[in-house]
Parts: structure tokens; sequence; C-alpha cells
């Protein structure tokens, strides 16, 4: 199955996405979804085919194939292929703390170091990537609990903006 991105992971946030697969070479194949019917389409002279599976809300699917030789002889149905479409964006990420606080207050963003820790929280297993201003960006797998701590190191003295955006583990941004 592909889409978006749907392999080893079985995810995709793709709303449209393709089943692949290899039958016998220029057979019909029937494709089925969570039980219904879906289409029929015909295989090349190599057996490789594809359905585009459209109308699926986010959730659980589950995609069988079944072969038509040129004969008219049914195959034996595929074992049932799962996976599981995502298309719902992440909540943003937070920024928490930025250590050390340098300035007259916690929240006046004076920083006294060349070297900071940023911490917050956002989407478990979700990829975070976190900008500081234009000296570059940094990029981790958040941890199953959320809570999630970069460093920046050799930081020279000026104004900085941080950014920081997250993507699921099926593909999709965060808003």
């Amino acid at each position: 199955l592909d889409g978006a991105v749907i392999d080893a992971d079985s995810l995709t946030s793709s709303k449209i996405p393709t089943v692949r697969g290899q039958s016998e070479p220029n057979s019909r194949v029937r494709v089925t979804v969570d039980g219904f019917d879906s289409q029929t389409v015909h295989a090349n002279s190599e057996g490789v085919w594809s359905a585009l599976i459209f109308g699926l809300n986010d959730g659980v699917h589950r995609v069988v194939a079944s072969a038509i030789d040129q004969a008219g002889n049914q195959g034996i149905a595929s074992a049932p292929y799962q996976f599981t479409l995502d298309t719902s964006a992440p909540s943003a990420p937070g920024i928490d703390n930025i250590q050390p606080d340098g300035g007259s207050s916690d929240s006046d963003g004076i920083i006294g170091s060349d070297s900071i820790v940023v911490s917050g929280h956002a989407e478990p297993l979700s990829t975070l990537s976190v900008k500081l201003g234009s000296l570059g960006s940094s990029q981790i797998i958040v941890p199953n609990n959320g809570q999630w701590s970069i460093n920046f190191n050799q930081i020279p003295d000026g104004v900085y903006v941080l950014d920081a955006n997250t993507i699921d583990v099926a593909g999709n941004l965060a808003s």
C-alpha cells in the first residue's frame, strides 16, 4: 500500500491512498476495502497493479485483493493488509522553558549564556524541528511522554526568534 507514506509503518496521511500489488500477469484484480468491493483493476504484463482508494475516513482499514485470470478463474484472496489513515494535524508544539535565564525575570527573554537548553511539549513520536533564528535548527523524535529538550551552543550575542514545528508519524504537519 502506498500513499503519502505507507510502508512498513502502515500509516498514511493521504486522503486517497494507492494500493499496489503483484498478481498473475494481465489478470483483473478485485480490490476490497473494509469488506466492500472498491474496484476492479487490471494487472500489466508483469503482473503489477495499483488502485486509488476513495472515500475513506480516518481510522484503521483492511484491504484484500483477489485476481481473476484471463480464463475467468478466481484466485485465492490475499491476506488482509491493515493500515491506518490519519489526516489530522498534530497540535502545535509548545516551548515551555529556556535555560539558563540571565534576565531580571523568567519571562523577559534575556539569556546570559552562549549555550541554552530549550524544552517543551509536542505529540509523542512526532519529528520536532526547533529553529533558532538564522543560526540553524535541530531535529529530534519527541519521546513517548511528549516532553522534549534541545541544546543550542556557541550562540553569538543578538536577538533571535525560536520557531518549533512537528510532523506526526503519518506525515501531517502541525498547524
